[in-house]
């Protein structure tokens, strides 16, 4: 385990672009901002109830989803660079997501309600600080608009072929010049996953290195608010799961089984032999491909951690085990399953696994 401290105290940046992927880092910002809603972190507990992580692929230019009651109030599009982003680099990746919004409106509830975020691994570069800075103002009067319109266009030719800037010009500026434009640094992460709160996705993503504490705050065994914080972010698989449905305009259908699961898992135990009393601790949701299995799991997920019960969420289909500590491996747990789930139901009255 490598000490990841500076002089006085205070850690050294985190390697945000060396040791992320580009869908890590997706991630990482997917958990930052459910961390958010979860301690109450404000503004953001305010502006957002709920994080959607979009599939890889086919995302309109938007990684993050940020909904508030449903309705679409902001994204957060991620750059895993190495190199400062640039001024032209900045606009085009805004405007193709503009360009997607006039295509689809239901990517965006309000623009006057709508911030995006633009997060990297890196910086922006002097001329793209300035034109983030105030981003409503200096878009509209940008002489090349047009052009990087026409750029963006020409390189989604799937996507945008049929649109051309003059058809667009009125749309694209009303959704241009509304919308919050905020950026996302490493230095804003650090500061971030500084907080103790935060300390379990440090423990997740970045298993390789761990901040120093002071001594009164440096426990051996973690707290159950961290083994469930951390049982959360292992849980990232599942809770991120999105439909091809949900993509579109955030469609969600509730399900009868993610009731009946809630209510097996509210009611007392039943036994499963009458004579031993044994309990029935197990439950199993089955069906064939494409019935849904997985999003009711995540919906169930999603319920319990609202409720606050410790809950663990494994997409088994992405993992390759086989023993207990590969499980435990992949999940980066710091510490064993076994033991977390028991000292987790010495204080809880439903510890649940999916």
């Amino acid at each position: 385990m490598l000490a990841n401290q500076a002089a006085f105290g205070r850690p050294n940046p985190l390697p945000y672009y060396h040791n992320l992927t580009d869908l890590e880092f997706e991630k990482l910002l997917n958990s930052i901002f459910n961390q958010h809603i979860t301690v109450r972190q404000k503004p953001y507990c305010d502006l957002y109830d709920t994080v959607h992580l979009m599939p890889g692929v086919g995302d309109d230019g938007q990684d993050v989803i940020l909904t508030k009651e449903s309705r679409r109030v902001g994204l957060i599009q991620c750059k895993h660079y190495q190199a400062p982003l640039n001024k032209p680099e900045c606009a085009k990746e805004i405007i193709k997501f503009a360009l997607n919004a006039v295509c689809d409106p239901t990517l965006i509830t309000d623009p006057d309600e709508f911030t995006y975020f633009l997060a990297t691994t890196s910086k922006f570069a002097g001329t793209a600080t300035t034109l983030l800075a105030s981003f409503n103002t200096a878009i509209s009067n940008e002489s090349k608009l047009a052009e990087w319109t026409d750029q963006v266009i020409k390189k989604y030719k799937a996507s945008f072929g049929h649109l051309t800037f003059q058809q667009v010009e009125p749309k694209l500026l009303d959704i241009l010049t509304c919308i919050r434009v905020k950026t996302i640094i490493p230095t804003q992460l650090d500061e971030w996953l500084y907080d103790p709160n935060y300390i379990a996705i440090v423990r997740y993503f970045f298993p390789a290195f761990t901040f120093v504490v002071p001594v009164e705050q440096n426990h051996i065994s973690l707290t159950n608010a961290q083994l469930i914080d951390e049982f959360f972010l292992a849980s990232t698989d599942l809770s991120s799961w999105v439909t091809p449905f949900e993509q579109t305009g955030y469609l969600h259908l509730e399900r009868e089984e993610t009731s009946r699961i809630l209510r097996w898992i509210d009611d007392p135990l039943a036994p499963v032999d009458d004579e031993q009393k044994i309990p029935n601790t197990a439950i199993f949701l089955v069906g064939g491909a494409g019935y849904g299995k997985t999003t009711i799991l995540r919906d169930v997920l999603l319920r319990l951690r609202q409720q606050k019960i410790p809950v663990l969420g494994i997409k088994a289909d992405r993992l390759v085990l086989n023993q207990r500590s590969d499980l435990e491996r992949e999940l980066n747990l710091s510490t064993k399953l076994d033991g977390a789930i028991q000292q987790l139901a010495t204080f809880h009255s439903r510890v649940v696994v999916l």
